[in-house]
């Protein structure tokens, strides 16, 4: 999927909560020019895969292109 076709998906899969697809995209474009750290817990990640396939394939499909690091479930968290 090219960047443009990811955007559009994007607009799509958020288009309920269109704050949410403006704030998602300036952090993806923070962490790109290393202003931002990503974290994204187990539970997100978890709950990204859990979405209709269409959702779920745009989700990933993002978080693909960005730099994150996971937070995993411990006994300490």
């Amino acid at each position: 999927m090219d960047a443009e076709g990811l955007q559009r998906g994007l607009r799509t899969v958020l288009e309920d909560a269109p704050e949410r697809m403006k704030d998602t995209l300036a952090l993806g474009k923070q962490s790109e020019a290393g202003k931002k750290d990503i974290y994204l817990s187990q539970v997100t990640l978890e709950e990204v895969g859990e979405r209709r396939e269409q959702k779920r394939t745009v989700l990933f499909e993002y978080l693909s292109r960005i730099s994150y690091t996971k937070l995993e479930i411990t006994n300490e968290v």
